[in-house]
């Protein structure tokens, strides 16, 4: 792996510590109430079922698109 790999790595493990201490912050001080609807937990979940798709296109597209720059080609078609 290159330091940028593992930059990249360190960085996307930082992200995720962020993304579940502000839940957990998030659990503790909003109103139970809140947590009491459905509604919010399916919007949540369809969220996810969308947006982990779309990213990981947007993320492949972009190191393909590296890959190809490197060895000296232009994307003909994104």
């Amino acid at each position: 792996m290159s330091e940028r790999d593992d930059l990249g790595a360190g960085i996307y493990a930082a992200l995720n510590a962020l993304v579940i201490l502000i839940c957990l912050l998030a659990v503790l001080m909003l109103p139970a109430s809140w947590f009491a609807r459905k509604w919010l937990g399916l919007v949540g979940l369809v969220r996810l079922l969308v947006g982990v798709p779309i990213l990981l296109r947007l993320a492949h597209r972009s190191r393909i698109r590296e890959a190809v720059g490197r060895i000296g080609g232009t994307v003909v078609r994104t």
